[in-house]
Parts: structure tokens; sequence; C-alpha cells
């Protein structure tokens, strides 16, 4: 499902110049994030901050909001739908949101934990709207903690993704899933679209619902565990170099 973020040149006045404003304080806040990273890390953070000006270049509206809420800036109308679309977009609570937009900066590996945190509540949350016959919210649920499976699969890569954008999700999977597993996350986002969709339009009756429902879960299975695998092995392997290193090293 598409969707469009209001823009800050729309009907409505905004009294501050918001665009150009948030401009100039995503510069500072850009300046301050690659100061207090320290050298040895600003190069493995480049991403964070090139993530951030290429969602200034396509979704400046964004930008504009989360600077507002980093430095806790009254919102104006334009700013309160374009938070209520993100939410729609994405499955997740407003406060969830407006978290995810305050951290914009922060290097995404350091919120694997959080983004695991979301992935297992909306789960939880979308398991128990099922069992109560409550489709669409569970169709909204389940979408929530699919892409906040996929935020955490990102940001054991040090990438940032705009989780609310479909073209997004899909080019980060081209590029960064090996090709024996591209299938399968297409089809769990193709799949757990649709009860998204059922979210907005209701158009799947109860029986058909519960079909789709069960083959979103069993591919959500097979990616959670492709996922985890991947990153026990990864652990395994730094242990192991760490190990190495350790026992090379002078005494």
């Amino acid at each position: 499902m598409s969707w469009n973020i209001s823009s800050a040149s729309s009907t409505q006045t905004v009294n501050d110049n918001s665009l150009t404003y948030s401009k100039y304080l995503m510069a500072y806040t850009l300046q301050g994030f690659s100061l207090d990273m320290g050298q040895e890390v600003i190069n493995e953070s480049t991403s964070t901050a090139n993530g951030l000006l290429e969602i200034w270049d396509e979704w400046p509206e964004i930008v504009t909001l989360a600077m507002k809420l980093i430095y806790n800036l009254p919102l104006t109308s334009t700013d309160e739908q374009n938070l209520k679309e993100l939410a729609s977009a994405t499955g997740w609570n407003t406060e969830d949101i407006k978290n995810e937009l305050v951290k914009l900066t922060i290097d995404p590996s350091k919120r694997a934990e959080e983004y695991k945190n979301l992935l297992e509540k909306y789960y939880k949350e979308a398991l128990e709207l099922f069992n109560s016959d409550d489709t669409r919210q569970a169709g909204k649920k389940i979408w929530a903690s699919i892409l906040a499976l996929m935020k955490l699969y990102a940001s054991h890569k040090r990438i940032f993704i705009e989780h609310w954008s479909r073209g997004k999700i899909d080019n980060f999977i081209a590029s960064n899933v090996e090709p024996k597993h591209r299938k399968l996350f297409r089809e769990l986002i193709d799949r757990a679209q649709i009860l998204h969709e059922h979210f907005y339009e209701g158009h799947l009756n109860k029986e058909l619902f519960k079909e789709r429902w069960n083959e979103v879960i069993e591919l959500f299975k097979k990616t959670k565990e492709i996922i985890y695998e991947e990153f026990q092995l990864r652990a395994v392997s730094v242990l192991i170099i760490t190990r190495i290193i350790y026992e090379h090293s002078d005494p």
C-alpha cells in the first residue's frame, strides 16, 4: 500500500519555515554526531549520516519532524499528520515511531536489542489479536513485527532502512540478503503486506485471512530462524578471532 506524507508546503501555513530551519538543525546534529563518535569509529558510522541525508533528499518533512522531536520543539498540525502517516504505514505505535525518529543519528548496530524487543512485542500483540478474531488489527501488528525484524537484520549490518517505504525494504533485500534467501524474504514481505492492506480495507473474510495468516507466520518463522542463525555464526566468528588475537598477543 502506497502512502504520501503531508508536505510542509501544503495549504496549512508553517510559521517557522520548518524545512529550512530543520536543515540547519540537521547539519548541527550531524556535526555533533561526528564529534561525539570519536575518530576511530567515524568511518564505520558514515552510513548513518549518509542515511539521514538521504532521508532529507526524499522526505524532508520527516527530517523536519525528527529534528523537532530531537530538540523538543512544538509540532505543527502537518507534523502531527506525518507522524500518524508513519505509524499507519509501519503498524508501529506512535511512541515507537517517535523513538525511531529521535534516534536517527545513532549507529543502527547500537539499536539491535531495541529492534529485537519491538519484533517480539508486536508479534505477541499480533497473536493475541488473531486469537481474539480481530483480523484487521492482527494484520497491522504482524506487519509491524516483520518490519522490526527487517530493521533488526539491517542493524547488524550497520545499515539504516526507511521501514515506512516498501521500495527501500525491497532494495535492502536485493542488496544485503544472500541470493539463496532473497526469495524467502521477498515472499514474506509480499504476503505480509496483504495482511496489512486488510487492516485498511477489511477485504479478507475470516477463512481467507486465516489461510494467509498461517502462510505468513510460517515464512516469518523461517526468516527469523535464518537471521538468528547468521547472528550466532557471526558472534562465534568474533569470539574465535578474539581468542586468536589474545593467544598471539605479547604476554
